[in-house]
């Protein structure tokens, strides 16, 4: 059986930046929807769910890589939900410098190639990926009184 890599650490990091989403957006978000779900949470206004959001949380500074990489299999889900639920889908990032990046998933351009983790000898991190120049996020500054939100 393949390890599962997501922890309750993982899950406060990603807490805080939902908490930051929360704030700049004026929004609700939930909790997290469990492993098994598609898009780790939802977006609210008030009572209505308004849009998906996937939340991940790096350990380098935004400005660190040209591009943010992630699985292609999240692009064609997102596709499919759109579809199914009529939501958009965004991407959330918490960077280790204190920023949060974040797009719309279906409306930002990006390349395919053959990417992922090598560091933890599991051949399934490897797969083909979405990359997206850093150009195409939005960004804005979280500043907690902790360094940086994703301190634990």
């Amino acid at each position: 059986m393949r390890p599962t890599y997501e922890g309750p650490e993982h899950i406060a990091r990603a807490d805080k930046v939902a908490s930051a989403v929360e704030q700049q957006w004026a929004c609700r978000v939930s909790n997290h929807l469990g492993a098994y779900s598609t898009f780790n949470r939802l977006i609210f206004d008030n009572t209505i769910p308004i849009a998906w959001l996937e939340i991940k949380c790096r350990s380098n500074a935004h400005n660190k890589y040209p591009t943010y990489m992630i699985s292609r299999s999240k692009i064609v889900a997102a596709e499919k939900w759109r579809n199914i639920t009529a939501l958009p889908i965004y991407l959330a990032v918490g960077f280790s410098d204190a920023v949060i990046g974040y797009l719309n998933l279906l409306e930002r351009q990006y390349t395919t190639g053959f990417g992922g983790r090598e560091d933890r000898a599991d051949h399934k991190d490897r797969e083909e990926c979405a990359f997206f120049n850093m150009s195409e996020f939005y960004f804005f500054a979280w500043y907690p009184d902790e360094a940086s939100p994703l301190s634990t």
